[in-house]
């Protein structure tokens, strides 16, 4: 019966592409985590097809809302399902665990008895107290108020996928780690405008606080410890959506501990940086504010051996160990390739969007025993992050 229904969403798929094709490459994408689109293929050669398949995925039309709409058709008929099975039979075999108490996760920066900031947008663009800027696309500003969070049942069918992922790598004797990593807004929110929060538990602290209460996942949100590491200086930069590189050694910082290793030792020196993709949304080449430079293992040395435009990215270092890593993640691991990539011979970074290729289906299908696996994404995209985990376990069940 479930099969049928996911029929007939494929079937009611192809018109809708059809009737998209003549008319979607006029629009463009305000989403700021968008790469860069694949070159149609120029030449014919004995690589023209996989080239063109490469093109046709990265620039069908509106491909990323479709994908989004089928997962999302196809996950609501799978819980209604569930659901409907559960009301019948009452079986404890559908129970599925529940996330308890939560009261103790609160916003340290939601009390602070700040004036009134109001509110005021510029397309995807909020503006911020001292100039600040912050995104709202993305359900940011949802994770913002925490008036998005899920269910247990929600939550207990992510657990499942991430379960499956490291089940696989335990099995493989591979190393492990899930990280999402806090929205610029919620280390920031003194920075803010006046707006009303839903619930201070917002929905990836109810996430980890769930994964760690029912399973033993390497998983994190590490929500404090990047606010507390503002003690340092700025971690994001100030008009755009990402970390700085110091906030990106706080992050790598979390990623060493879940994978059980030690926190690394490194310096960092105060510089300035121009703008940020917020900037280029307001058409702005922006303000100059303080970042900083991080130097780390200054003894190593690693080249860059293939880029693949934001999608991927691969590098070899002077380690000569044989150690290798694979980060499945967003924009956000960009600013851990000088750091990865310091730690292991060969690091390959993949884009979480790019995984429908067979480059990264040959990629996560090398990894060994021995080997290393991150999976990361920013806060905003988890929910992204989690459609892709059956693309990721299919590969390495290859």
């Amino acid at each position: 019966m479930l099969g049928k229904f996911k029929k007939v969403i494929v079937f009611a798929f192809v018109p809708l592409l059809a009737v998209s094709l003549p008319i979607s490459f006029a629009f463009k994408s305000n989403r700021v985590e968008k790469t860069d689109p694949v070159a149609f293929p120029t030449s014919f050669d004995n690589n023209f097809f996989t080239n063109f398949d490469e093109w046709f995925n990265d620039n069908v039309p509106f491909r990323d809302a479709f994908i989004s709409f089928y997962k999302s058709c196809e996950q609501t008929i799978e819980d209604a399902w569930f659901k409907f099975l559960l009301m019948l039979s009452g079986n404890s075999d559908f129970n599925y665990p529940s996330s308890g108490s939560i009261e103790d996760i609160t916003d340290p920066f939601l009390d602070k008895g700040q004036p009134y900031y109001a509110p005021r947008y510029d397309g995807y663009v909020i503006y911020g107290r001292d100039d600040w800027l912050f995104y709202s696309g993305d359900g940011s500003l949802e994770n913002y108020k925490g008036s998005d969070i899920y269910t247990d049942y929600e939550m207990n069918k992510h657990m499942e996928k991430f379960n499956t992922i490291n089940d696989i790598c335990n099995d493989r004797n591979i190393d492990v780690c899930f990280n999402i990593f806090p929205n610029k807004e919620q280390v920031y929110a003194d920075k803010m405008p006046s707006i009303r929060v839903t619930n201070r538990a917002k929905k990836l602290q109810r996430v980890e606080h769930y994964f760690s209460k029912n399973s033993s996942l390497p998983f994190s949100y590490p929500i404090d410890e990047i606010i507390d590491s503002r003690e340092l200086g700025d971690v994001y930069l100030k008009e755009d959506t990402h970390w700085n590189p110091l906030g990106a050694m706080q992050g790598y910082i979390d990623i060493l501990k879940g994978l059980n290793r030690s926190a690394p030792t490194y310096t960092y020196s105060e510089t300035t940086v121009q703008g940020g993709d917020l900037a280029s949304l307001l058409s702005s080449s922006g303000s100059i504010y303080t970042s900083y430079n991080v130097s780390y293992k200054e003894d190593v040395t690693y080249e860059v051996v293939a880029d693949g435009d934001r999608k991927y990215i691969e590098t070899k270092s002077s380690l000569a160990d044989g150690s290798r890593c694979v980060l499945i993640g967003d924009s956000f691991r960009n600013a851990l390739v000088p750091y990865a990539a310091k730690d292991y011979e060969n690091l390959t970074c993949i884009h979480f969007e790019y995984l429908y290729s067979e480059y990264a289906q040959n990629e996560i299908a090398k990894l060994k025993a021995g080997d290393t696996l991150i999976v990361l994404s920013a806060e905003r995209l988890y929910p992204a992050l989690v459609n892709s985990l059956d693309d990721l376990a299919s590969h390495l069940n290859k």
